[in-house]
């Protein structure tokens, strides 16, 4: 159960996008209750039974480290740099 805390998951039955999971709370009565945050960042509660929430735990995308070259990261940076001396 907590290896889904945290994670960005796929529940196609109740949303078009992936949604990332805040909070997992399993119930008595074998279902579980997840509070989701939305790509638009909407906070949502959902009750899932135990068979979608199997589901949802095949759909785990994991949250691999992605690695930029140094170059993009120096234009990013410099952008930044930039951007903020003329705001002041």
């Amino acid at each position: 159960m907590q290896s889904i805390l945290h994670r960005t998951i796929s529940i196609p039955s109740y949303f078009a996008a992936p949604v990332f999971v805040e909070a997992v709370e399993a119930e008595d009565d074998g279902s579980y209750f997840l509070r989701l945050r939305t790509d638009t960042g909407q906070l949502v509660e959902v009750n899932l039974t135990a068979e979608e929430f199997e589901a949802a735990l095949d759909s785990v995308q994991s949250s691999a480290a992605v690695t930029v070259s140094a170059q993009h990261q120096s234009l990013v940076v410099e952008t930044e740099r930039i951007r903020l001396a003329y705001a002041y």
